[in-house]
């Protein structure tokens, strides 16, 4: 793991020194650097909740206001957990349409991996993955997505507590009516 994180740093480093096109709504990221493999992380919480006999609880708020508590089975959390899975950018096809930026905040004693989206188009505007800087453990992930469709926009906000809970945020807009806020927050090896 040590070696993917310098291997990543190292990457990060040499391409940042060699990016210097800051270009419109077309501009693309032309470089090869490694992509954090996220979804062998959740893909790894994932498996445990599948063998672990966890208490699983799903906690439903609309506009802030609970509307649901419930217990779900791995089945339903799989599910779920599909939110984040499908937001994979780590092939190959989409390094070219994320902006790369590696940090190391003191504050919080973590690394921080951000992948911004280089055209507004794009679904995916971001991913941060915070690692332990000192074990190099995952210890969250968040993503914001957006979503237009004909009649409304979908902006979503995805947080993966490592080896504990997640949450789904969807914020919905449409014209002439007031905005909805939908939230799902999943948990298990609760401690």
């Amino acid at each position: 793991m040590k070696q993917l994180v310098f291997f990543t740093v190292l990457i990060l480093s040499i391409t940042s020194c060699n990016n210097h096109n800051n270009n419109s709504l077309l501009q693309t990221n032309s470089d090869t650097t490694a992509f954090f493999p996220v979804n062998d992380y959740l893909s790894n919480d994932i498996e445990d909740v599948k063998k672990t006999p966890y208490l699983i609880t799903k906690k439903i708020y609309e506009n802030k206001v609970l509307k649901d508590s419930s217990v779900i089975n791995a089945e339903e959390f799989i599910k779920l957990s599909d939110a984040f899975i499908s937001k994979d950018i780590t092939k190959p096809q989409y390094h070219a349409l994320y902006k790369p930026s590696l940090f190391n905040d003191l504050s919080t004693k973590s690394i921080t991996f951000t992948y911004d989206a280089l055209r507004d188009t794009l679904p995916i505007k971001s991913i941060s993955i915070l690692l332990d800087d000192e074990s190099n453990k995952l210890k969250q992930i968040f993503i914001t997505s957006v979503l237009d469709t004909f009649d409304a926009q979908t902006v979503e906000k995805l947080i993966w507590n490592a080896g504990k809970s997640f949450s789904i945020h969807r914020s919905i807009t449409k014209p002439n009516s007031p905005e909805k806020i939908e939230s799902i927050f999943i948990s298990w090896n609760d401690k």
